[in-house]
């Protein structure tokens, strides 16, 4: 569903048509969605809601399961090519099967009672209560690199090291590369010693800690699996510390990754466990003019996407 102001469309809501699902499973506050949906409904495809940005398009379950195989197997032939066969990076995905999203319906009964009241709470994603927090991570595009098709890691690192400068923190961010975006990734790409596929989660973690390193600010840091794990990354949002994400797989309606850099930034447990990240965008001509999809704020529900996600944090507050 497109949301407008106006005539214009300025984000989307994924909503469900079951109760036994959360009735917002995803929201953003970017431009439409439009141009991805009605090319594939007029071709008679059905639209398969993976979940975290994974829009996938076939004529039938069959059709969905042959075309993400096909995917995993060129990925697979990609990586072991990089001579990555037998890590862990490699039999994750060589194991990864569809999934539908998490179904419990008790766990969603008084957030469908809200929405279909007649007497509206205001309860919303984006509201300000005090079960809720963001922070003020800045939000930067990938496409903004001189080879945006590997920039997500980085880019992420850009936001997030930015946020710790913007606080007060002796960081270098992109005031110090002539105030340009594209130096700054291009910069931390160096040390992450990101590859034609994108950074690991290694490279991320220590690539971040070389950059902190170069004014002597070295953090905190840690990484795992998110889970079962939110606990733990709210803890971190109220230390005031953002976590970055690294999400398997995403599949943008044929635009893939194989795996996804954002940078998580906040949280809403007012109705069930949602949580925010800034995402550094994509590198395809959405708008017809050669430019790509601006950077944009992702709301998610974190059950449906916690076991598809890994947790990278670098901050100044133990725990």
């Amino acid at each position: 569903m497109s949301v407008y102001e106006g005539d214009k469309e300025v984000g989307y809501v994924v909503v469900s048509a079951r109760e036994d699902l959360a009735p917002v499973l995803e929201a953003g506050n970017h431009g439409s969605q439009t141009y991805r949906l009605l090319p594939e409904i007029n071709k008679g495809n059905k639209i398969y809601y993976l979940g975290a940005m994974q829009y996938n398009y076939a004529k039938n379950k069959n059709e969905l399961e042959q075309r993400v195989n096909d995917k995993k197997a060129r990925l697979l032939i990609q990586l072991e090519k990089e001579g990555k066969k037998g890590t862990d990076q490699y039999n994750k995905l060589k194991d990864k099967k569809i999934t539908p999203v998490k179904k419990d319906i008790n766990s969603f009964k008084a957030a469908w009672k809200q929405y279909k009241s007649k007497v509206s709470s205001s309860r919303s994603t984006f509201s300000a209560e005090a079960t809720y927090k963001e922070l003020d991570v800045p939000l930067i595009g990938q496409k903004l690199s001189s080879n945006p098709n590997n920039a997500c890691g980085p880019t992420t690192g850009a936001m997030i090291a930015n946020y710790y400068k913007n606080r007060g923190y002796n960081i270098y961010g992109t005031a110090n590369y002539g105030n340009s975006h594209q130096k700054f990734i291009d910069h931390l790409k160096v040390d992450m010693g990101t590859d034609a596929l994108g950074t690991s989660t290694t490279e991320y973690n220590n690539g971040m800690i070389d950059h902190f390193g170069h004014t002597n600010q070295w953090p905190y840091y840690d990484g795992f699996p998110a889970e079962g794990n939110f606990t733990w990354y709210k803890e971190r949002i109220d230390h005031n510390e953002p976590v970055a994400f690294y999400i398997d797989l995403v599949d943008d309606g044929g635009y893939s990754w194989t795996y996804h850099w954002v940078a998580g930034k906040g949280y809403d447990v007012s109705s069930y466990s949602e949580f925010v990240f800034n995402n550094p965008g994509n590198v395809i001509d959405t708008n017809g003019d050669g430019t790509t999809d601006a950077p944009d704020e992702v709301w998610l529900l974190w059950t449906n996407n916690d076991q598809d996600m890994y947790m990278v944090w670098h901050g100044f507050s133990y725990y």
